[in-house]
């Protein structure tokens, strides 16, 4: 296996925590931080190959609020947009490999929100009624 760690971008600084989070296959680590600053931020898994590990969903998003916390609201919805780039076609059947070059070009066989095909349509829909107060937070975690 990799190596792994979490990268907390904009909510530690600059490496995000990605030297103290360093874990081994087969170890465990642990650490702490004191965020400081609120608002929204995407982490990562950031050993190298950065672009395979992300493209193979290792990210999502750390909500730091403020001291007072938020306003109530009815609805809190996340969505987070990832992409994918294997070297099969666009819905082609089976376990699809890692498609470096694609990933490079930026090139992304799939394009999801929240990981999933149809993740926000049907009854996966993000709902709310007239009246109703929404919170959405949005992630981007393609390139």
């Amino acid at each position: 296996g990799n190596p792994h760690n979490i990268d907390l971008h904009g909510a530690t600084g600059p490496g995000g925590g990605a030297a103290s989070s360093f874990t081994a296959p087969g170890h465990q680590s642990k650490f702490t931080f004191k965020a400081l600053n609120q608002g929204l931020y995407v982490y990562h898994c950031a050993t190298a190959p950065v672009g395979m590990h992300v493209a193979n969903g290792m990210y999502g998003l750390i909500l730091v609020e403020p001291p007072q916390g938020l306003t109530p609201v009815d609805h809190e919805y996340y969505v987070m947009q990832g992409d994918f780039y294997t070297v099969g076609k666009y819905r082609e059947k089976g376990h699809q490999a890692f498609d470096m070059q694609k990933a490079i070009d930026e090139n992304a066989t799939y394009v999801l929100f929240n990981g999933a095909e149809s993740s926000l349509t049907g009854p996966h829909a993000l709902q709310a009624r007239t009246g109703e107060r929404v919170r959405l937070f949005f992630g981007n975690a393609g390139p």
